[in-house]
């Protein structure tokens, strides 16, 4: 039972709001992001979920974000709540790279992603184009595929902010663990 005054949302609703969010806020700025700094980049993308986070009543953990419970854990990004000190959920989890991800494989930070215990796992990340956005997302499917501790109702956010037209790219992936 979640105490009273605690967020209990079921993985896909929670995605679905993670993706409204990012399509109303992040997709308008998706050329000035991609002219930014890196670490303004990430700060802004912090702010867009870490403010969500709050708005749904959950711990927010992530260095650089002003509204954040403490600091980064484990993650670029958590969302979390506690009971009476104790940890009792992780309902997102976030990790952002800024540079172009590797073609063959994954990068080790969606690897993060692909092990956490948490109801929504979020990864941003940019493309030079939608060639390179349809391989890294065939890779990361296959990662969920080949990892051993993927479950049927895991819910992947993937955010894309492909370089060659600006536009941002939102994907979503069930895992499908092999029998």
């Amino acid at each position: 039972m979640i105490p009273k005054g605690m967020t209990q949302m079921d993985s896909h609703d929670l995605a679905d709001k993670i993706e409204l969010e990012l399509t109303s806020k992040i997709l308008p700025m998706t050329k000035r992001l991609l002219m930014g700094r890196r670490i303004d980049w990430t700060r802004e993308i912090k702010t867009v979920l870490g403010d969500l986070g709050i708005a749904l009543r959950y711990e927010v953990a992530a260095s650089g974000y002003k509204g954040a419970s403490q600091g980064e854990f484990l993650y670029d990004m958590v969302w979390y709540q506690l009971d009476q000190g104790f940890l009792i959920d992780q309902s997102m989890v976030m990790e952002v790279e800024y540079l172009v991800a590797p073609l063959n494989c994954v990068d080790d930070d969606f690897q993060k992603l692909v092990q956490a215990r948490a109801n929504v796992r979020v990864w941003i990340t940019t493309c030079a184009n939608m060639s390179d956005v349809d391989r890294h997302v065939a890779n990361c499917e296959k990662q969920i595929q080949v990892f051993r501790g993927s479950h049927d109702d895991d819910e992947y956010v993937l955010v894309f902010l492909e370089w060659l037209t600006n536009n941002c790219v939102i994907r979503r992936l069930p895992s499908h663990p092999q029998p």
